[in-house]
């Protein structure tokens, strides 16, 4: 892998533990993009610091652009839900519930209705 292309991976922040894998392993985030400068009189250092920072910034940018993508696939199936207000009769389903010892599956119901 690319060197730049894996700072930039190591570098990102994970927005389910919010914390950066550099962050986890060293306890802080090195700050590659700051520190790397272009100001050299050598032409060939010179393009090859600003063909990094590109690198750099081209894998950042496509970093966010695939988290956008995931979270508007992820929020085009969802819908706002049921709204139910109190004294609304509604099924719960069993399939997660505990239900007593002793009985055969298929004679337990499979919703349950609240009553009145």
């Amino acid at each position: 892998m690319c060197p730049a292309v894996e700072f930039a991976l190591n570098s990102n922040v994970s927005v389910t533990t919010g914390y950066a894998p550099f962050e986890l392993n060293h306890g802080y985030i090195p700050q590659l993009g700051q520190r790397l400068s272009t100001d050299t009189q050598f032409t060939g250092v010179k393009q090859f610091a600003k063909q990094a920072l590109w690198n750099l910034m081209i894998a950042h940018d496509a970093i966010i652009e695939h988290c956008v993508m995931q979270m508007h696939h992820a929020n085009r199936k969802r819908t706002s839900g049921e709204h139910y207000s109190p004294g609304d009769l509604v099924y719960l389903s069993t399939k997660n519930l505990a239900l007593p010892k002793g009985r055969a599956k298929s004679y337990c119901p499979s919703l349950l209705g609240r009553t009145k």
